[in-house]
């Protein structure tokens, strides 16, 4: 006989309560808070101080609580990507060039990507991924390396051209 969800939901919770989980739940505490640093200080930098390592620590930890809640998988690996933050870097580039507010343009693309996500949720959209072969996920992480590559030399390159405005007086 097959066992309900909700047994098998309470299940989860009560055989993950050891040690061995305890153990891996530290490690991925401080393997998920490193990036969470790396990466909200590059956003903290390209924003001007408007959203930074604080927003992405935050967001890190609710989300990863809410998700821990619902899934029944208290384990996940949530935490931010280069992706999300050149997206967030490139958001606020686009904010200043349209002259509009970038906390209220990025909380208006949360809940429209929010939005869209229930969606494919809801018809089951995302069972569309198998016909994606491994070109387009390997040209989507080329188009990401060749971004951070870029910025990385355009960082070194300005540190020693445009010293004063980097704060090296």
């Amino acid at each position: 006989a097959r066992r309900l969800n909700a047994d098998m939901y309470a299940s989860d919770w009560k055989d993950g309560l050891n040690l061995k989980s305890l153990g891996a739940g530290l490690y991925m505490f401080f393997a998920c808070l490193a990036p969470g640093i790396a990466f909200g200080a590059s956003v903290q930098a390209a924003t001007g101080g408007q959203m930074g390592i604080i927003e992405y620590l935050l967001t890190q930890g609710i989300t990863g609580i809410i998700f821990a809640l619902i899934s029944g998988q208290p384990l996940v690996i949530l935490r931010p990507t280069g992706p999300i933050t050149l997206f967030t870097t490139q958001l606020f580039v686009m904010s200043e060039l349209l002259g509009v507010d970038f906390l209220q343009l990025n909380a208006w693309v949360g809940l429209w990507v929010g939005i869209v996500m229930i969606c494919v949720a809801m018809t089951d959209t995302c069972s569309l991924v198998k016909a994606c072969g491994a070109f387009t996920q390997d040209i989507f992480g080329a188009f990401v390396a060749v971004i951070f590559i870029s910025m990385a030399m355009t960082n070194l390159i300005g540190a020693f051209t445009d010293a004063p405005s980097l704060g090296y007086d």
